[in-house]
C-alpha cells in the first residue's frame, strides 16, 4: 500500500462479512505500509518526551497482542523475548516496571530487524488463535487491540512529523502527502439545547471512557459548521493575538512567553510570509485550509478574540449527531472546553486494562472528531480524545461556539418567517410550515385540485367526520361540545386546508419528495492509546 494514496486507510471492520482474522491482517499490513518509506535511522530517534520512536510503536502494539491475547488465550504460547515486557510496556503498572517514557529513544537495541521479526512471530501465532472459536471476552480484547493499533498508526505519523520538523533538512515523509482541502469559512448553526443524551451506545465497540450514555442539559447554543481557517488565524496574529495577555488564560500566557510562541507549531516565517512543515515537507500556508497544531490555550485565546468560545463536548456530540457539522473527522481533532473526567456511573475495568483510560482523568482537555492521520472508520460521535492543554504536536484545530437565546416564536409577522425557518431546520427531522408554500393563487389552485377524482379520500374523510361527529361529541365533557356543531359545518375547503397543514413538503402532482435531511454519516469503527 502506498501511504500517500491512502493516508486514511479504510479498515476492514466496516464490512460485517470480513472475519476478525482479515481485520487483524489488514490492520498489521497497513502499519507496515506506513513505515515503508523510512530507514532504520528514522525509526530509532525520539524527538521529545511526549513522542516515541517508530521502532517502539511497532514493538509496543505487538507486545499488546502478545500480552493480552496470546499469553492468556493460546495454549502453549512462549514469549518471543522475555525482556520485551520491560522494554515495550507503556504505562501498565499492574504488569510491572518499564522503560521510562522519556528514555525510549535510548533503546538502540533491539534492532529494527529484530522488532520486525517479533511482529512476524506474534502475527503467526495470532493467525492460529484467530482460527479458533474465541470467547466473548477474547473477542472483546481483540477489538480493543485493533483499536489500540489504529491509535498508534495515528501517533506514529504525528511523532514522525515532529521528528522531521527538528531537522534542518526538513525532510518529507512523503512528498505526495495530500494537503488539507481549502474551503469557505464556517457558519453558525443554532441548536435549541434541552435534555439530550451523550455517550456511546452499548451496541457497538467503544472505549470505556465513552460511557455510560447519560442525559445532559444544554442551553441553546450556536456552533460553526466548519473549522477555523489559517486565513482567520492570520488575522488573529495580525491583531496581536500572541502579544495580548488579556486574551489568554494565565497558564497559557506563561507558555506563550516561555516558549516564545508567535504562530501555530510547524509554522516558519519566510520573510513576510509563512510556511509550515507537513508530512509532505515544507509548504506555503494554504490560507483557506483549517489551522492545525494549536494548543488548547491557543484555541481558547482565539475563541475569546473572535467573540465566541469553544464548544463543550456534549454540544459538539449533539451537533455531530444532528449532522450539522462539516470537517468532522478528516482534518483535525477539535478542542472542546470540557475537562477530561469520568461520566456519571463510569467504572474502569478490573486488572491492567482498567488503566487504559481512567488513570488519565485529570489535567487534560477533551478533543472530538478525528484528523487527517486518523484511520478511516476509527472515530465516532462519542469518541473522547484527550491531551494536556499546552500540547500541540498532534493534529489539533478548533471550531467555534457561542451562547444563544431561544428563538422567539411569538415574534411579530416580520420576524416569524425567520423564526420558523430556524426552528424547523434546527430540528432533528427537518421541516418547514406548509403555509409558506401557498399564496392566494396557490390556495385557489389547491381548492380546485381538491375537487378532482384523486382527492376522493379527502372528501370521504370529511363525510365520515360529519357522520360520527355526534358520537364523538358524546364522549367529550359538556363544556367542549363545540366540536359537534363545528364538525357539522366543516366544508370541503376546510378539509383541503387541513390537508395543506398536514403536508410535509410533498407534491400531489408528482411522486418526488423534497428531503430536508442530509444522509447520516456511518460512524463505524473503533479508538486512543
Amino acid at each position: 500500500m502506498n501511504p500517500s494514496s491512502s493516508p486514511r486507510c479504510e479498515q476492514s471492520g466496516s464490512n460485517a462479512a470480513v472475519t476478525l482474522l482479515d481485520q487483524y491482517v489488514q490492520l498489521r499490513r497497513h502499519t507496515e505500509a506506513l513505515v515503508a518509506p523510512l530507514n532504520p535511522e528514522d525509526m530509532a530517534v525520539q524527538s521529545m518526551p511526549d513522542a516515541s520512536p517508530v521502532k517502539w510503536h511497532l514493538a509496543h502494539t505487538t507486545w499488546f497482542f502478545e500480552t493480552f491475547l496470546l499469553s492468556a488465550s493460546l495454549s502453549g504460547y512462549r514469549e518471543f523475548d522475555p525482556s520485551f515486557g520491560y522494554l515495550f510496556n507503556s504505562y501498565y503498572e499492574a504488569l510491572g516496571p518499564r522503560q521510562p517514557r522519556p528514555q525510549r529513544g535510548l533503546l538502540t537495541r533491539p534492532r529494527v530487524s529484530k522488532v520486525l521479526a517479533y511482529r512476524r512471530h506474534v502475527d503467526a501465532h495470532m493467525n492460529t488463535l484467530l482460527k479458533t472459536d474465541l470467547s466473548a471476552e477474547t473477542t472483546a480484547l481483540l477489538r480493543l487491540g485493533l483499536a489500540h493499533e489504529e491509535q498508534h498508526q495515528e501517533l506514529l505519523l504525528m511523532d514522525l512529523l515532529h521528528l522531521f520538523s527538528q531537522s534542518p533538512l526538513r525532510p518529507a515523509y512523503d512528498p505526495g502527502w495530500p494537503a488539507d482541502e481549502p474551503g469557505r469559512s464556517g457558519r453558525f448553526k443554532w441548536l435549541p439545547g434541552g435534555l439530550v443524551e451523550v455517550g456511546a451506545s452499548t451496541a457497538d465497540f467503544a472505549f470505556d471512557n465513552e460511557g455510560p450514555r447519560h442525559p445532559v442539559w444544554l442551553q441553546p447554543f450556536e456552533i460553526r459548521d466548519r473549522l477555523v481557517t489559517k486565513h482567520e488565524w492570520l488575522a488573529f496574529m495580525a491583531d496581536g493575538g500572541y502579544r495580548r495577555a488579556e486574551l489568554w488564560l494565565s497558564d497559557g500566557w506563561a507558555m506563550v512567553q516561555s516558549g516564545r510562541w508567535e504562530a501555530p507549531l510547524y509554522w516558519v516565517r519566510d520573510d513576510d510570509s509563512w510556511q509550515e512543515m507537513t508530512l509532505g515537507g515544507m509548504r506555503s500556508i494554504a490560507a483557506d485550509a483549517p489551522v492545525t497544531h494549536i494548543s488548547y490555550y491557543e484555541a481558547a485565546a482565539y475563541a475569546g478574540w473572535a467573540g465566541a468560545r469553544l464548544p463543550s463536548e456534549a454540544e459538539w456530540e449533539l451537533a455531530a449527531r444532528e449532522n450539522l457539522l462539516e470537517q468532522v473527522d478528516g482534518v483535525a481533532w477539535q478542542w472542546t472546553q470540557s475537562a477530561y473526567s469520568a461520566y456519571p456511573g463510569y467504572r474502569p475495568a478490573g486488572g491492567a486494562l482498567g488503566e487504559y483510560n481512567g488513570k488519565f482523568m485529570v489535567g487534560q482537555m477533551v478533543l472530538r472528531g478525528g484528523a487527517s492521520v486518523t484511520p478511516a472508520g476509527h472515530s465516532r460521535p462519542s469518541y473522547r480524545n484527550f491531551y494536556r492543554p499546552e500540547q500541540r504536536w498532534m493534529f489539533s484545530g478548533l471550531r467555534l461556539a457561542r451562547d444563544a437565546g431561544p428563538i422567539n416564536t411569538q415574534a411579530g409577522a416580520k420576524n416569524r418567517f425567520a423564526a420558523d425557518v430556524i426552528s424547523g431546520l434546527s430540528a432533528r427531522h427537518k421541516h418547514l410550515p406548509p403555509k409558506y408554500f401557498y399564496d392566494a393563487t396557490g390556495s385557489r389552485l389547491f381548492e380546485e385540485i381538491c375537487s378532482t377524482d384523486d382527492y376522493y379520500v379527502t372528501r370521504s374523510e370529511t363525510a365520515l367526520l360529519r357522520n360520527v361527529a355526534a358520537e364523538l361529541a358524546a364522549g367529550i365533557p359538556k363544556e367542549q361540545h363545540w366540536l359537534s356543531s363545528a364538525a357539522e359545518k366543516v366544508p370541503r375547503r376546510a378539509c383541503c386546508s387541513m390537508q395543506r397543514r398536514s403536508c410535509r413538503l410533498t407534491s400531489r402532482s408528482t411522486s418526488a419528495r423534497m428531503p430536508l435531511t442530509r444522509p447520516r454519516p456511518d460512524w463505524r469503527g473503533t479508538t486512543r492509546n
